[in-house]
C-alpha cells in the first residue's frame, strides 16, 4: 500500500512538473509573440514620425522661401483673404438696434458699425420676431 502511495505521489509530482513546463513554454511563446508585435508597432510609429518630420521640414523650407520672396520683392504684396471677421458682438448689436429704433436705414447702420447690410437686416428681423413672441 505504501509503495502504491509513493508511486501515486511520484506520478502526481511528475504530472505537475509537466504542466508547469508546458505553462512556462506557453508563456515564453506568448512573450515572444508580444515582443515581435511591439517591435513592428514601434517600427511603424518611427516611420510615421519620420514622414511627419520630413513634411514639416518641407513646409518650413517653403515658408522660408516665401518669406524671402516677400522681403526681396519691390512690388506690391498681394494680400490673400484671411479669416472672416467675427460677427457682431454685443455692443455692435445694441448699437445697431439703437440706430434702428431711431429710424436709420440698414445701409446706414451697416456702414456705421462696419458689418454687411445683410447681417444688419437679419439682426433686425430676428429682433422683430423676438419682440412679437413676447
Amino acid at each position: 500500500m505504501t509503495i502504491a502511495l509513493s508511486v501515486m505521489a511520484t506520478a502526481l509530482a511528475l504530472a505537475s512538473l509537466v504542466v508547469s513546463v508546458y505553462a512556462l513554454l506557453t508563456a515564453h511563446k506568448l512573450f515572444h509573440a508580444a515582443k515581435v508585435i511591439t517591435q513592428a508597432g514601434r517600427a511603424e510609429c518611427a516611420a510615421v514620425i519620420e514622414n511627419a518630420q520630413s513634411q514639416f521640414k518641407a513646409a518650413a523650407a517653403e515658408v522660408q522661401t516665401v518669406k524671402a520672396e516677400i522681403l526681396t520683392s519691390n512690388g506690391p504684396v498681394e494680400v490673400l483673404p484671411g479669416m472672416p471677421k467675427p460677427g457682431m458682438n454685443l455692443s455692435r448689436r445694441s448699437h445697431a438696434l439703437r440706430l434702428h429704433r431711431k429710424g436709420s436705414s440698414p445701409e446706414h447702420i451697416a456702414a456705421s458699425i462696419d458689418v454687411p447690410r445683410q447681417e444688419v437686416e437679419l439682426l433686425i428681423k430676428v429682433h422683430e420676431i423676438v419682440l412679437n413672441n413676447l
